[in-house]
């Protein structure tokens, strides 16, 4: 047996892609974290492991498919306030093309999907202004007849 769920492959996979994209441009990607970046680590991505549902109704008789949701949460700083929406803009765009390079995450996956996007301005009192903002993704994988260690065939 794998050591890891079909579930995690999914997720470690698409960490390492966007590790792998936005990195070297700069960028300081995690998994997990539960504090807030600084600033000196911004622009900052999050990869958050969210939950998932079968699909029942698309279960056939060898393979379950499922939903994932990937909470992708991005984190800019600028020096101006506003130069905070353009930073806020391209950093998304830089997530979503490399969540987006290969939507099998190397065969793992069926495919990955933008669910939804939201952000906003950070006015805490005695921070540096930003902006957050939460990209969700759906990955939809299927599993060898509810098996969640086996990738269907």
């Amino acid at each position: 047996m794998p050591e890891m769920t079909v579930r995690e492959r999914c997720l470690d996979a698409l960490h390492q892609q966007l590790l792998a994209s936005l990195a070297p441009q700069g960028n300081t990607v995690t998994r997990n974290r539960r504090r807030r970046p600084d600033r000196k680590s911004m622009p900052a991505i999050i990869l958050i492991d969210g939950g998932h549902e079968p699909d029942i109704e698309g279960r056939a008789t060898h393979f379950w498919p499922f939903r994932l949701t990937a909470y992708l949460e991005g984190h800019v700083a600028a020096g101006r306030d506003e130069d905070l929406g353009a930073a806020a803009s391209d950093l998304y765009g830089q997530t979503l093309t490399a969540a987006l390079a290969d939507t099998t995450l190397g065969g793992l996956a069926i495919d990955i999907e933008e669910a939804s996007y939201a952000q906003e301005l950070v006015r805490e009192e005695g921070t540096e202004a930003g902006i957050v903002f939460a990209l969700n993704l759906t990955i939809t994988y299927a599993t060898d007849d509810g098996d969640p260690y086996l990738p269907a065939p």
